[in-house]
């Protein structure tokens, strides 16, 4: 298996602020994925969710209450 693969973790671990780590998250999208993007450019994502065809999706039955409301 050769795909290339990536994870980023970024939120505020220990002492480091909030505000240092939206600094950090923005800092790697605007420096360091431009830089990555080549590499994974004719990359399919094949985890990402996908809806089902229509023709594939259940039918949900339809509502019948079996309670009288309170009143």
């Amino acid at each position: 298996m050769n795909d290339p693969l990536l994870v980023c973790r970024f939120e505020s671990l220990g002492n480091l602020s909030s505000d240092a780590t939206k600094y950090n998250t923005r800092l790697f999208a605007e420096k360091v994925m431009p830089k990555l993007k080549p590499l994974f450019g004719e990359w399919e994502n094949r985890w990402w969710p996908q809806p089902m065809g229509r023709s594939e999706r259940a039918t949900p039955p339809a509502f019948t209450p079996t309670v009288a409301a309170a009143e």
